[in-house]
């Protein structure tokens, strides 16, 4: 058994190689057959190279007319006017209208709309309105964007790994009806044999568990009898885009980098935490790992389920249960299908209902938003309404002008704006 999971392993990873390995050769004879087509007709048919030179001006111009990164937009310009034939070639191949990073994610309709939840997330609106205006424009905005905006909801920030793994394994321990994990990294080490000692035990008891986790991420950090060990334990499991099926179809790059985890409901947590030993400093890759998360308990966790839920079903996996089965009902009503009372959740052993103090607006980006990518837009407006403090903490800083030029702004309008990044990167 011991030699076939190894034989497996071996031939998952030489295919994900081969795969790679086709992938930089066919791109190297790309480029090298365009550029040579490019010096053969300046050379050989001048007045053909010509014709190609005002298409890549036309070219050059349908770029710049159109939307988005003005980074990406002036590379392309840039190459077209270098080499005019190659330049048209690569666009078409790489750069065109019709992406060729396209993911073959299953098209789902979108959720049922809860109509009790819009209503509520009117009024909760309004009230945040009266209590900040700001807050309330950038409410509005998320909610045109289909973000409902939740109240009795709390969230606890937890600056480093070690305090956010110790409280994510009790909050596992606790769980009841099902637990969500959908991670990028999703390493072996002392951090997952404590996640997944929990986990098991919640499988046995009957909790539904579902993970889902990045294939390029774990290619060499978790092991296919890891990955049937999980299985054999009734844990349901899903590959976010498999790097040796990616690669031929040119997406190799498209990953899924969401971290979230949910718990009946009731708990979410998210941030910039992957499971994996050193985001608790346990082993050393980089100097002290510095990354951050966040637990939110109340109405707004339900959001980061249906996240999960939404990439589950796009993923071409079902669930046993409808959709409203996995809510949350924050006011000891029983559960859709379900005898027994939801369990409410607290580190005793009960969960309490927040009180109403709290907003919460969760949003997401990536493929299942696609074409509307919120992310940047909320980030430049939190800039522009900071009127005192700014601190920003990324494990990368690589953004456009208009993100630099508004930090910038706020710099110089007084406000004390702090950037902390890694000394020591984990990319090049």
């Amino acid at each position: 058994m011991k030699m076939r999971e190894d034989m497996e392993r071996t031939e998952r990873r030489i295919s994900a190689a081969v795969c790679i390995a086709l992938c930089v050769i066919g791109i190297a004879v790309q480029i090298a057959t365009t550029l040579l087509l490019t010096a053969y007709l300046r050379d050989k048919a001048g007045y053909v190279y010509l014709i190609l030179q005002l298409l890549a001006l036309i070219c050059g111009i349908v770029i710049y007319q159109r939307p988005g990164s003005p980074s990406f937009r002036l590379a392309w310009i840039c190459l077209l006017m270098a080499v005019p034939a190659a330049g048209m070639i690569l666009f078409l191949l790489w750069g065109g209208v019709k992406q060729a990073k396209e993911l073959s994610l299953k098209k789902i309709p979108p959720m049922e709309p809860d109509l009790d939840a819009v209503q509520k997330s009117r009024e909760n609106l309004n009230a945040l309105r009266t209590r900040s205006p700001a807050w309330g424009r950038l409410a509005a905005y998320l909610i045109k964007r289909n973000n409902l905006l939740y109240h009795r909801t709390t969230a606890r920030y937890f600056p480093d790994g070690t305090g956010f793994f110790r409280d994510l394994i009790e909050r596992i321990r606790l769980a009841r009806r099902y637990i969500f994990l959908e991670y990028y990294i999703l390493a072996e080490g002392e951090i997952w044999n404590k996640i997944f000692d929990n986990l098991k035990r919640r499988a046995a008891s009957g909790v539904e568990i579902y993970i889902i986790f990045d294939d390029f991420g774990n290619l060499f950090r978790f092991s296919d009898p890891s990955l049937k060990a999980m299985q054999d334990a009734g844990i349901h499991v899903e590959m976010f885009n498999p790097v040796h099926h990616s690669i031929p179809r040119a997406y190799f790059n498209y990953r899924d980098h969401r971290k979230i985890a949910v718990i009946d409901g009731v708990t979410a947590y998210t941030g910039g935490i992957n499971l994996a030993d050193e985001y608790a400093n346990l082993i050393e890759r980089y100097g002290h790992w510095k990354d951050s998360g966040v637990r939110i308990d109340g109405d707004g966790a339900w959001e980061f389920a249906a996240m999960f839920i939404r990439m589950w079903k796009r993923l071409k996996r079902a669930f046993p249960h409808p959709d409203e089965y996995y809510r949350a009902d924050m006011s000891n009503s029983k559960d859709a299908g379900n005898s027994k009372p939801r369990q409410k959740a607290r580190l005793s052993g009960e969960i309490a209902a927040p009180d109403d103090s709290g907003f919460c607006q969760p949003f997401s980006d990536g493929p299942g938003r696609r074409p509307d990518h919120p992310i940047e837009e909320i980030y430049l407006q939190l800039i522009s309404s900071a009127r005192e403090i700014l601190y920003i903490t990324t494990p990368y800083y690589a953004v456009e002008d208009a993100m630099q030029e508004a930090l910038c702004i706020a710099a110089d309008a007084g406000v004390d704006v702090r950037l902390c990044v890694p000394a020591i990167p984990d990319h090049k």
